[in-house]
């Protein structure tokens, strides 16, 4: 009886113990369908990092696209894939580079120009206001280069401020990622008043050089969710009182790279092959239709680069789902030869949008997409 009794008590454990293994999904088992969206004759797709968001605007969905020229934001309605709407950027100084936008209503946006250090507001009849970061922190000019991505969130303008250091060498990257990333801003008197700053790294990027610099930046309900490429780790800010609370979630088989060697830093080719072959992760998106949060995996490669910079193989990706309260929900899985962009994923009302790499022999004339229903 007593064996038996013992036999009972370790079954119980074994079976508290355990848990439900993470549902895997192939990607080929959540495919929607394809998005195109057709060009005009002056725009042209961005070859690399397409500047994209998705707005939505009088219970209508749109994709947002700012071409290399600048000259216009392009509003494309996702329900026909037609554009629809035509924001003009006037041409108000030929110094002024728009590095990122965010669409505040559909007659004003909110520009970023990291050369000129400055922020600048529209509306779709050309007025426009332009607000200098230099004047509301003191020691800017030396120190600080504010850069993309820019976001307007709850009344504050928000943008990444890097500090003009290096990151090679102990004393140097603990005070590189020492520094908050992010600087938020309010408008008060006609000027920029800086409010607070967020996204601090987490302990590990201090420890060793990962060649890894910028967290990445999501709005969750009037909150600042900060992903970190090389960190299980997140932080959110709440916008009402800039309260900071970090999470370490679960991850799906992920492994922290080996630590760069800072004497090859010039060497390109090893960097192209510590990249390639590293896990990272590329972003965390949150889906306020179905209070879910998406990050996006890269799985680290075995494979090295040919001499041309060139792989055979794409890296195979993980989409980790995760629920409202950031418990691993479910993993969906992308080949090594999916080719696909990762690196600019876009949440819709009808699912995830990738953007599907194409040869030049297209002319980049077409905005393609892949729609991907994860629920």
């Amino acid at each position: 009886m007593k064996s038996l009794n013992v036999i009972g008590i370790f079954l119980l454990l074994v079976m508290l113990g355990c848990k439900n293994p993470i549902p895997l999904i192939k990607s080929s088992d959540v495919v929607s369908h394809g998005i195109e969206l057709m060009l005009n004759d002056s725009i042209s797709a961005d070859r690399v990092y397409p500047q994209a968001k998705i707005y939505l605007f009088n219970s209508k969905e749109y994709l947002a696209y700012l071409p290399i020229k600048r000259d216009a934001i392009y509003l494309y309605n996702l329900a026909s894939n037609k554009l629809e709407i035509t924001f003009a950027i006037p041409l108000m100084n030929k110094e002024i580079e728009i590095s990122d936008f965010d669409m505040i209503r559909p007659d004003s946006v909110a520009l970023l120009s990291s050369n000129t250090n400055s922020v600048i507001l529209v509306n779709n009849k050309g007025l426009f206001k332009r607000y200098d970061f230099r004047a509301s922190i003191p020691e800017y000019n030396t120190n600080y280069v504010m850069s993309p991505p820019l976001s307007v969130v709850d009344g504050y303008i928000v943008a990444a401020m890097y500090p003009s250091t290096s990151v090679v060498g102990d004393v140097e990257r603990n005070k590189y990622f020492s520094t908050a990333r992010d600087a938020v801003f309010d408008i008060h008197d006609d000027a920029l008043r800086l409010v607070n700053q967020t996204a601090n790294f987490p302990e590990v990027y201090r420890k060793n050089y990962y060649y890894s610099f910028n967290p990445v930046r999501t709005i969750v309900n009037n909150q600042l969710l900060y992903s970190f490429e090389i960190s299980n780790e997140i932080s959110l800010y709440a916008t009402k009182d800039f309260s900071a609370q970090t999470k370490t979630l679960e991850p799906y088989k992920f492994k922290l790279r080996k630590p760069f060697d800072e004497d090859k830093l010039m060497d390109h080719s090893y960097v192209g092959n510590y990249l390639h072959q590293a896990d990272r992760y590329f972003a965390m998106l949150y889906d306020a239709y179905h209070q879910k949060y998406v990050r996006v995996q890269q799985i680290g490669s075995d494979e090295k680069l040919k001499a041309d910079g060139s792989v055979n193989m794409d890296n195979a990706y993980n989409l980790l789902v995760y629920d409202a309260n950031l418990k691993l929900e479910k993993v969906i899985q992308f080949p090594a030869d999916a080719r696909y962009d990762f690196r600019k994923v876009l949440i819709s009302k009808n699912g995830i949008l990738v953007r599907k790499n194409v040869p030049d022999s297209l002319k980049f004339k077409v905005l393609r997409y892949e729609q991907f229903k994860l629920f």
